[in-house]
């Protein structure tokens, strides 16, 4: 990612986790500051921690045993 896409990317997954806007709402302003990688931007903010991960992809982080 550019510098300033992974800024943007940031800045809006801030809002997502702060509850200012929805995933929705995200995807859709996102998809207009092409190129964004949800997945990768959430793992390096939240340092890849699996409760956090889960919420945002249950496929990707199903609940181990």
């Amino acid at each position: 990612m550019k510098s300033k896409s992974k800024e943007n990317s940031r800045k809006v997954l801030k809002q997502i986790l702060s509850g200012r806007i929805t995933k929705e709402q995200a995807a859709e302003r996102l998809e207009r500051e092409k190129p964004f990688d949800l997945h990768a931007a959430l793992f390096e903010f939240c340092e890849g921690d699996p409760d956090i991960m889960r919420s945002f992809f249950p496929d990707r982080y199903p609940i181990q045993p």
